[in-house]
């Protein structure tokens, strides 16, 4: 844990950058959610997400939830952080899409339910989502800062300081195991709540 802590702090400016880009783009997909919503429909991705949940509903128990859900979580963000290399582009974007859909998400059911969009924020999204929400951006911010590395390697190779380049690789990748192992913890233990409350309900 002591590592994971250090890791984290080493980043803490990136985590902050990615939280607030999270942040943002939610508020820009709530404000905008009946254009973002047709968007996301366009682009597949509501069917990509009702097929996860019939998957679930044809068999709603715990094991095949809790499969299903962290598999789904763990590729997702793992994916998110290896393609970060290619300039930070792909954890940006799944950043901000995540984000824009979760303002979509909350804006489209406090319509049809008249609730307050906070309050269902607090009651559906955090209870499983303070564990999974963490470990996406941090996975993202890891992403964002491995593209970056990449730009200031080639340039540092470029200019003659590949000493100096050689060392802050160093340091970086001596981070990433740990940071690995806690993201799976976190979305292990995102996984176990989300599964649980999925079979209660479903009994």
């Amino acid at each position: 844990m002591v590592r994971l802590m250090r890791a984290l702090r080493e980043e803490r400016r990136w985590i902050a950058v990615a939280g607030l880009l999270f942040l943002f783009s939610a508020v820009l997909g709530y404000v905008n959610a009946q254009f973002l919503d047709e968007t996301l429909r366009t682009a597949g991705v509501w069917d990509r997400l009702e097929r996860t949940v019939s998957v679930i509903r044809a068999d709603p128990t715990f094991l095949k939830a809790f499969m299903l859900i962290y598999w789904n979580n763990v590729k997702a963000v793992l994916t998110m952080m290896g393609l970060g290399i290619f300039l930070g582009v792909f954890p940006l974007m799944a950043l901000l899409s995540n984000g824009a859909m979760l303002g979509v998400v909350l804006a489209k059911t406090a319509q049809k339910t008249g609730a307050n969009p906070l309050w269902l924020l607090m009651t559906t999204i955090l209870p499983h989502g303070i564990l999974e929400l963490p470990a996406a951006i941090i996975g993202a911010a890891y992403g964002m800062r491995l593209g970056m590395m990449t730009v200031w390697g080639v340039w540092g190779l470029v200019t003659g300081s590949q000493r100096e380049v050689v060392q802050r690789w160093r340091q970086f990748l001596e981070r990433i195991p740990i940071v690995v192992v806690g993201i799976l913890l976190f979305l292990l233990a995102a996984a176990a709540v989300e599964s649980a409350l999925i079979t209660i309900v479903a009994k």
